[in-house]
């Protein structure tokens, strides 16, 4: 025999035996084992993608990188399976095999993942400034790592299944029912998975455990697919890629394939064009590859669609996510079992295939329109469940089928199952590896929501008409109707944006449902829209709140984002540069005191600067205009971990814990990271708004910032705004700023601005000290990397702690109403607790203040404080009993003096005085005294007179209780000059906007709109117009709803401050806008009709 013949021999391969009858228990084993398969691919997936955002980084690039990677181990390993597959003679083993494969190269990945985090740093890192996402290098590595990592553990798994159908499938009958039994089982089992990591799994056990779950199971189902293998007898092998022949001597002919069968008959020489044209365009199944690539992005384009959409009603939780691709991959696992049932054969499996486009094309149209109507009205967990079913599982279903359909298609007799299903699994994964980069960087970014469904509908049934045209029997209605179908589409389909959807969001939003949208754009990671509400302009990101920014020309308030950067500069006063992680609305970069040289700023969705960027010239300070702001879009780790740059300060404010960009920036490996990055002394500012934790999750942070840095404070400037300081050094920034003034004294206009005038105001803000901090935190668990407990505790609803909470919760840790604290024994003498005590009662922390009094060492404080409560609660008998207590237990308490005589200084220079008034008088400090004089003369105009007391006016403190009396004093005769009228009027509105946040007032309104009309600044003029309406409309409706007559005086003021108002918003005023001055004045107009028909009840 020669050689030739021999190898001749050796490629023809020998006909099958036919199969022994395999137990009975072997294929539901089999199944049950696919099943497990499926249950821990899903637990690694989930596990992987956190894992590789720790190294990589939240971007979009680094997330489509690592999931193209994942998908791309799994076509890569179907592809390999294919070719070898016939050649395996005991599939169960072998798949058993490639299980414990799975489990050993698993373990490996967490190996592998620090070996890439070192290189990562090695090839990329040290860049003297944080560099963006977008270079070139880091993606390409991304990709190269991704699945240099995932290759064997992804491969192993994209290799089970057409080992399983080698084994499975035995006659021509079984493909399409066991393709499908399969392919839903393992679909099915991936369900389960999701649900499982991400609602137990993570919460309990973090993401070793998570994996190490997995191994157990692969390594379960290698013990039984072992057992089973024994029970089966082995497979004769029938060579690669060759079908055997039907008859003795009968040629093998290949495999059907794109390129063979669509691509080559065209180019082929010698034969007629009809001939090849025919062999190519009619009944051809090779097309079904193309058509599942085509397919399988399509279906990653609305898995991505939906998932963007449904994040604005259910969240961006790691729940919310777990839920729509458990919703998701459902649908898939039931249309790929209910389709088996129906692919009996190639030619009815073509026309199920095209049915099967129409309807995700048609339902898909469908789920878009009823995505607004159907939100449900309470957002419990089991409605948004349902309304997850109701959005993604009615095409999923039909998704899902085009699987098992499409092997029908293609494989001619169960000779071709395993290496046809191992060709459509791997064309239809490259697909949707395609899709998901084209949805998420391309297609939704560019056309949003309504382009890209629009554009998926058409490729559904663009799918159809070639798949009736040219694979399906030749059926001319049936091919021209569809392709009508299309073409109507094309001209038809224009669906709008869907407004209900992106507008929607899980939060209680304090602003009224009349918004201005002023900008939106659909952007790679979220969605962004800008809102105006008078004079607030309010950005969101998926429906939730990221900032709200105050209009230009609004008057100062206690913002407590701007308080992130400027506390951190009050802890350190010599800062020079910071790093501010989280752009947001730009409002924390507003607090940036000018005295800070270098600042860089991290943001994660670029269309969040964009609608920033829209803002120019639209708010009173704008970051995109600081010359010292460097902007970097990226993931925040990913950044800090490729830069050597450090920093003074590094302000930490990621706006939703729950969500993948932000929850991985609040474990222990990050503040870590971030300690690296400071200078020696430098400080790290953490923000957390209360209402997204409960009790156990604010200690873990607590907990969690003391792990790495050993001083740690805790500020509550706001409501539920809660400020965590941290540094290597000691944090004494009260004792600092009473010795020495600064940073306030360098730069007041700044600090007052966002309500830090003094001492005081830090300490009504300080809540824990390092003595509270330290028992507020022991025994806490800490969030790390590997168990987030940020993620899966974090109150995604901003159910978690409100005001009242935080103050039964901090106050057995807050060293102002702990006896003896230092406080007390350092710094009694120079803090005017007065003050102290009206701060806390603004902030709404009123038995905050009671406690303050009960502890105080000195008694006539502990009364006056006591009377600031009596008059915040409006008893104003007992009230002044405690004042004048106070009074009588140290004649020197001058704020209790004055505060006794506040309520008469319109008579107390006139004979209508009181004796006992007289002498509370004559015994004010001078600047007091001023305040009672200058009364007389502001009633009188005599404004020469008035500013003759300036000076005197002018030593007062502003922590003093005459304080805002004395600020319209001075700005009432500035704004009443003849010569010099802008500077005047300028120093009238520094001296009004210092003073607004701690005693807000309409005489002081009324007095900035003056000095603003003086200065051409219409936008001032009008936004302290629209707080005057304001208050007064908060007048009446508190008067109507406690059932209390306005005494006539007040709504004769009130009447005559909307006149005043009205008249002014008519003229033209300077660089204001005239549609804003519009609406302020149509708001005036309407109150003022209120006042007007007001009942007027005489004394």
């Amino acid at each position: 025999m020669t050689k030739r013949s021999r190898k001749r021999r050796r490629a023809r391969p020998e006909a099958p035996a036919a199969p022994a009858a395999p137990a009975g228990f072997v294929l539901p084993g089999v199944v049950a084992c696919f099943f497990l398969s499926g249950f821990a691919a899903l637990l690694y997936q989930t596990a992987w993608l956190r894992q590789f955002s720790l190294v990589f980084g939240t971007s979009e690039l680094a997330v489509a990188a690592v999931l193209a990677a994942y998908m791309g181990g799994l076509a890569a390993g179907a592809a390999v399976a294919g070719r070898y597959a016939d050649r395996v003679r005991r599939p169960i083993l072998v798949y058993g095999i490639l299980e414990a494969g799975i489990a050993l190269s698993a373990l490996a990945v967490p190996l592998l993942l620090a070996g890439a985090r070192a290189l990562y740093t090695l090839i990329l890192g040290d860049q003297p400034l944080p560099p963006d996402a977008a270079t070139l290098g880091q993606p390409v590595f991304y990709l190269v790592v991704a699945f240099l990592v995932l290759a064997l553990p992804t491969g192993f798994m994209g290799a089970t299944l057409p080992l399983l159908i080698r084994h499975a499938v035995t006659s021509d009958r079984q493909i399409g029912p066991r393709v499908a039994l399969l392919y839903a089982t393992n679909t099915s089992g991936a369900v389960f998975g999701t649900i499982v990591a991400g609602f137990l799994l993570l919460p309990a056990l973090g993401l070793s455990g998570t994996v190490w779950i997995g191994v157990f199971i692969n390594a379960v189902v290698f013990v039984l697919a072992a057992l089973l293998a024994k029970r089966v007898p082995s497979l004769v092998s029938t060579g690669p890629a060759l079908e055997p022949s039907s008859a003795p001597g009968e040629a093998t002919r290949p495999l059907i394939g794109f390129f063979s069968t669509c691509i080559a008959p065209l180019i082929a020489a010698g034969r007629p064009a009809a001939e090849r044209l025919g062999k190519v365009f009619r009944m051809q199944p090779g097309w079904i590859l193309p058509l599942m690539l085509v397919s399988g992005a399509n279906a990653f384009i609305y898995e991505v669609l939906w998932t963007r959409m449904l994040t604005h009603v259910l969240g961006g939780s790691i729940y919310a996510f777990a839920t729509m691709l458990a919703v998701f991959l459902t649908g898939i696992a039931l249309g790929g079992g209910l389709a088996g049932q129906f692919a009996t054969d190639g030619r009815r499996a073509a026309l199920l295939f095209a049915i099967t486009q129409i309807a995700i094309a048609v339902l898909s149209m469908a789920v878009y329109a009823w995505m607004g109507p159907l939100i449900p009205d309470s957002e419990t967990t089991q409605q948004l469940v349902v309304y997850a079913v109701s959005v993604m599982l009615p095409a999923t279903i039909f998704i899902g089928a085009t699987f098992p359909l499409a092997v029908r298609i293609l494989v001619r007799d169960e000779r071709e199952a395993s290496t046809g299903t191992a060709r459509v699994y791997t064309w239809n994964t490259i697909g949707a590896i395609v899709g998901a980069i084209l949805a998420g960087f391309f297609l939704i970014p560019s056309f949003g929501f309504e382009g890209s469904i629009r554009f998926a509908v058409s490729v559904n049934l663009a799918l159809a008409v070639w798949t009736i045209a040219f694979v399906a029997p030749p059926r001319r209605l049936y091919t021209g109707a569809v392709a009508a179908g299309l073409l109507l589409t094309l001209i038809i389909y224009h669906p709008a944006r869907p407004q209900t959807v992106v507008s929607s969001t899980g939060f209680s939003m304090m602003y009224s449902d009349a918004l201005e949208e002023l900008f939106y754009s659909v952007g790679r990671s979220s969605t962004v829209m800008l809102l105006r509400d008078g004079a607030y302009f309010y950005l969101r990101t998926n429906g939730l709140p990221e900032a709200s920014i105050t209009a230009r020309g609004s008057p100062p308030t206690q913002d407590a984002e701007k308080w992130l950067t400027a506390l951190a500069v009050a802890a350190r006063p010599d800062t020079e540069s910071m790093l501010v992680i989280g752009f947001g609305g730009g409002v924390a970069l507003e607090g940036v005191p000018p005295s800070v040289q270098t600042i860089d700023a991290i943001e994660l969705e670029p269309e969040v600067i964009a609608a920033n960027r829209f803002l120019q010239g639209k708010r009173n300070r704008d970051p995109l205009t600081d010359p010292r702001i460097n902007i970097v879009v990226n993931d925040a780790r990913n950044a800090l971990r490729l830069t050597n740059k450090t920093y003074d300060v590094v302000v930490s404010q990621p706006s939703h814990p729950w969500t993948a960009g932000a929850s991985h920036l609040f474990t222990r490996e990050f503040v870590a990271i971030v300690k690296d990055h400071l200078n020696e002394g430098g400080v790290f500012v953490q923000w957390m708004n209360s209402e997204f934790v409960e009790e156990p999750l604010l200690r873990t942070l607590a907990a969690t910032l003391l792990a790495e840095f050993p001083h740690v404070r805790l500020y509550q400037p706001a409501a539920q705004v809660l400020i965590f300081l941290a540094s290597e050094e000691s944090l004494d920034v009260e004792i600092q700023v009473a010795r020495s003034g600064q940073p306030f004294t360098a730069d007041v206009m700044h600090y007052s601005r966002l309500g830090m005038n003094s001492v005081e105001d830090l300490l009504a803000a300080l809540m824990m000290d390092q003595e509270g901090i330290e028992a507020f935190a022991a025994d806490a668990p800490l969030s790390t990397d590997d168990n987030n407990l940020m993620a899966t505790q974090s109150r995604s609803r901003a159910d978690g702690l409100y005001i009242g909470d935080l103050n039964r919760l901090f106050r057995a840790y807050d060293p102002l109403v702990r006896r003896g604290s230092w406080i007390y024994t350092r710094l009694l003498d120079d803090l005017n607790f007065g003050y102290i005590a009206q701060r806390l009662i603004s902030m709404g922390q009123r038995d905050r203040a009671a406690a303050l009094a009960a502890v105080h060492p000195r008694e006539s404080n502990k009364l006056l404080i006591y009377g600031l409560v009596y008059a915040a609660i409006g008893q104003s008998a007992r009230s002044k009993t405690a004042f004048q207590a106070a009074l009588a237990a140290d004649p020197l308490n001058a704020q209790a003096r004055y505060l006794l005589i506040i309520d008469q200084l319109g008579t107390l220079n006139t004979d209508a005085a009181t004796e006992e008034a007289r002498a509370l008088v004559a015994g004010l400090p001078a600047p007091a005294l001023a305040v009672v004089e200058g009364w007389g003369y502001g009633a009188a105009q005599d404004y020469p007179a008035l500013a003759q007391l300036d000076a005197t006016l002018g030593r007062s403190q502003i922590t003093d209780a005459w304080y805002p009396e004395v600020v319209r004093l001075r700005a009432e005769w500035r704004t009443s000059v003849t010569v010099d009228r802008e500077r005047f009027a300028f120093d009238a509105l520094r001296l009004i906007d210092r003073v607004l946040i701690l005693a807000p007032s309409q005489d002081l309104y009324l007095l900035r709109i003056v000095s603003a009309i003086v200065l051409n600044d219409g936008p001032v003029a009008i936004e302290s117009a629209s707080v005057i309406v304001s208050f007064i409309q908060g007048d009446l409706n508190k008067a109507d709803t406690q059932g209390y007559p306005i005494p006539p005086g007040d709504l004769a003021m009130m009447k005559q401050n909307l006149d005043a108002l009205i008249t002014h918003l008519e003229d033209d005023l300077p660089n204001g806008d005239p549609t804003r001055a519009a609406i302020v004045r149509r708001s005036a107009i309407e109150v003022l009709e209120q006042v007007e028909a007001y009942p007027v009840f005489e004394n």
